[in-house]
């Protein structure tokens, strides 16, 4: 108890030491807006330097973390002691160096690439800490590096070009939650002594609760790559609708873009069901399908509730797009690749399993292409009209009701060469031009109405009583509840069918 007392002790000396560093680098700073700025009264003709400066310092602070947890020479307390607090470092710099650019307004070309190479550089060398120490998966690490890599790349592309190569707004995401759950994975080491306290609790976590953090941070990681390559600009291309709208209360903006990440956690939770594994139960598909349906009944609610509050922003409309994008693009991508892919083991791939994943993510990629051409489609407006403002009727099936289709045929079908087929059909309907009707359209058609909506939402409903009575599926529970899962795929399969033939019938949309 007394050691638990002085870590905590430690804790709270190290924030009040951080609060206490920001005030002193924030007390004597002028606003600065136009040219001629006198020099900042502490550091003189230095001033455009310190910025840069931080940005600078976190390359040996992230490299002296990884040091630590690698060298078992370097594993005492005092050293760990100084790897947290250069970590703490890290983060103070990263958060400080672009603040203090804008407010003494010293931004230039060279700290906007100054800042992203060094957090990269610090991702790399806490995902190799991880790595090293056994707590990241390998295909995780690689997925790291790999984005790093391209995203440098195309920085430097797009500098050639002289067009802007800031971090976009993704990737100011990205950057604390890596961090975030990279060093959480350090503190799981066992190799490094306990002197914050809550390394114990951290290894203490269940394996599935840490694997589903990495898949969290991996999802975000890729998406975060997208705003690079100007086929996926609709995912970075905002600007503040309208200021009026900003002086709403904090709350009412907040709850749309939490059921946008709700969305984005939910299609998270479909991946991590979906992976193959010895012990994964029969009902897997039933389970993913859950999840899906709960990301589309967030993306339901989060644009009717912005309009509702008064809270459009092209911020709100990107995020929803990006968040979309994760969920029916590639996280259904992901579940389908898996779930296709061991269809095709089982019936006459057996023996070349390499041909089975090839074959099951070309299906994935071509879902996940149609997926992203409705999206880039749907976030098109006309101009002076909110990105985040709702069209009468959609230009080709929605994603949301072709993933979900998509994982239907799984619950129905085992024969993975037309479940492949029907799946690439769904993905020509959402590429397609042909006129879907919207939830609000659908909502005044009788038969929408009364029967496909109270449908859905009854399906959705049993599905979450049966994962709230039953949360860890056995052989035995699982003979009783299949006659549900199986009433739950019917009170969805017609009304899809259904939806997807009133599509085809109510012709093109001519743009």
């Amino acid at each position: 108890m007394d050691d638990l007392l002085l870590h905590l002790l430690r804790l709270l000396g190290m924030a009040v030491i951080g609060t206490v560093i920001v005030r002193l680098f924030t007390l004597h700073s002028a606003r600065r807006r136009a040219a001629g700025i006198p020099p900042h009264p502490w550091f003189g003709r230095f001033t455009p330097q310190v910025p840069n400066a931080m940005s600078l310092l976190r390359i040996p602070l992230g490299l002296w973390i990884l040091l630590v947890v690698a060298l078992p020479t370097l594993q005492t307390k005092p050293a760990v002691w100084t790897a947290h607090l250069a970590f703490l470092l890290v983060c103070l710099f990263d958060a400080l160096d672009g603040y203090f650019a804008r407010k003494w307004n010293v931004v230039s070309a060279d700290g906007k690439s100054l800042d992203p190479a060094a957090d990269k550089f610090v991702t790399l060398c806490l995902g190799t800490a991880a790595f090293w120490r056994g707590e990241l998966a390998a295909w995780a690490f690689i997925l790291l590096a790999a984005r790093e890599a391209v995203s440098l790349v195309q920085r430097a592309r797009l500098q050639r070009q002289d067009r802007d190569v800031s971090a976009r707004w993704l990737g100011k995401l990205k950057t604390p939650i890596q961090f975030a759950v990279l060093y959480l994975l350090v503190l799981r080491s066992p190799a490094l002594p306990v002197v914050l306290g809550l390394e114990l609790p951290l290894r203490a976590l269940p394996a599935a609760l840490v694997q589903w953090g990495v898949l969290l941070m991996c999802f975000f990681t890729v998406i975060s790559i997208f705003p690079f390559f100007a086929p996926f600009s609709y995912v970075n291309r905002y600007a503040p609708a309208d200021p009026g709208r900003l002086l709403r209360p904090w709350l009412l903006r907040l709850i749309p873009n939490l059921f946008t990440v709700g969305n984005y956690l939910c299609g998270i939770t479909a991946v991590f069901f979906a992976l193959p594994r010895p012990d994964a139960p029969a009902a897997a598909p039933f389970v993913s399908l859950f999840w899906l349906l709960a990301a589309g009944l967030c993306e339901a609610l989060d644009g009717p509730l912005a309009r509702k509050f008064n809270t459009l922003s092209e911020f709100g409309a990107c995020l929803a797009s990006s968040m979309a994008l994760s969920t029916f693009g590639l996280a259904t991508s992901c579940v389908i690749f898996f779930q296709l892919s061991g269809l095709l083991a089982l019936h006459g791939l057996a023996a070349h399993p390499l041909i089975a994943r090839l074959a099951a993510g070309v299906v994935a990629l071509s879902f996940f292409t149609a997926v992203h051409t409705w999206l880039a489609r749907a976030s098109q407006r006309e101009p002076g009209q909110p990105r985040s403002g709702a069209k009468p009727d959609f230009v080709g099936m929605p994603a949301p009701a072709g993933a979900i289709g998509a994982l239907i045929l799984f619950i129905f079908l085992r024969n993975p060469f037309l479940i492949a087929l029907l799946i690439l059909s769904l993905a020509a309907l959402m590429a397609s031009r042909f006129n879907y009707p919207s939830l609000a359209t659908l909502g005044r058609l009788p038969f929408y109405r009364f029967i496909f909506i109270p449908a859905v939402l009854l399906a959705f409903i049993v599905l979450y009583l049966l994962m709230f009575f039953y949360p860890f599926l056995s052989h035995n529970s699982l003979r009783d509840i299949t006659p549900a899962f199986h009433l739950v795929a019917w009170l969805l399969f017609p009304g899809l069918i259904i939806y997807a033939l009133h599509g085809l019938g109510r012709g093109f949309v001519r743009i």
